[in-house]
């Protein structure tokens, strides 16, 4: 008796243990994505701080939506400021244990048409296509992401400083002006641009496309390719790799 009172014991404190456990994993899990819709008025320039992922799709209607844990969504917000919308995280975010909560959120927005994007921080910002009959304005300060489809514009410029990398599929800009300072990244080798002005600061690497000239200003390391059949007009070289279908000696008019 005595045996099988100590084998119940036994079995009790494993039955004890093994709650303890699914009690523990239950805890570490992270909770399920909550999707909520959010009210947001027309805009044409987006700012976005802190570690967020945004997705826009111009030519529609304005909207917004976010994924993300409740905990997180309820710090998230939207503040439109004009014809400029901010999405932030107010404060520090905690568990009920004091931990901070660093889960994903995403924004998913709608509006009619984008003219100036810029990143504080490790967020990314998804863009279907920026369309502007003037300028169009990207600037990452941190360790951000841009990635646009499609770029129409007159005047583009885009300023890197930190880490950040900018990525354009396609597109056409008749002058363009691209400044990176650090180790920052940009790629749009299939955007046709008239004229661009290309400078680096730092190890960076750029891709552009020229098709008439393209004038660089290289202070730093780094890689820079320009294709086309623009000409590569070398006004600063530093030690960057530069390769160019064709490079023009003196200064360009």
């Amino acid at each position: 008796m005595a045996w099988l009172g100590g084998m119940g014991r036994s079995k009790i404190g494993g039955l004890s243990g093994t709650l303890c456990l699914a009690a523990a994993l239950a805890a570490a899990s992270p909770a399920s994505a909550e999707e909520r819709k959010m009210l947001v008025g027309s805009f044409e320039n987006i700012q976005l701080f802190g570690d967020i992922n945004v997705e826009i799709l111009t030519g529609k209607s304005p909207s917004a939506q976010a994924i993300g844990d409740k905990s997180v969504l309820d710090g998230l917000k939207l503040e439109r400021v004009g014809v400029t919308l901010r999405v932030r995280l107010q404060g520090a975010l905690n568990d009920a244990k004091g931990v901070p909560i660093t889960g994903p959120v995403t924004v998913r927005l709608t509006t009619q048409a984008i003219k100036s994007m810029f990143i504080a921080g490790n967020g990314t910002l998804k863009i279907s296509h920026v369309a502007q009959p003037d300028t169009v304005r990207m600037r990452i300060a941190g360790n951000g992401a841009i990635a646009v489809e499609t770029l129409d514009a007159d005047k583009f410029s885009a300023n890197i400083e930190g880490n950040g990398r900018i990525d354009i599929k396609s597109g056409k800009v008749r002058d363009g002006q691209v400044s990176l300072d650090g180790a920052g990244q940009f790629d749009a080798p299939n955007v046709k641009m008239r004229t661009i002005r290309l400078e680096h600061n730092g190890n960076a690497v750029s891709n552009v496309q020229a098709v008439e000239a393209a004038d660089i200003f290289n202070g730093g390391s780094g890689n820079i390719t320009v294709g086309g059949s623009g000409s590569c007009f070398i006004k600063r070289a530093g030690s960057a790799a530069i390769n160019c279908a064709r490079f023009e000696k003196g200064s360009r008019k």
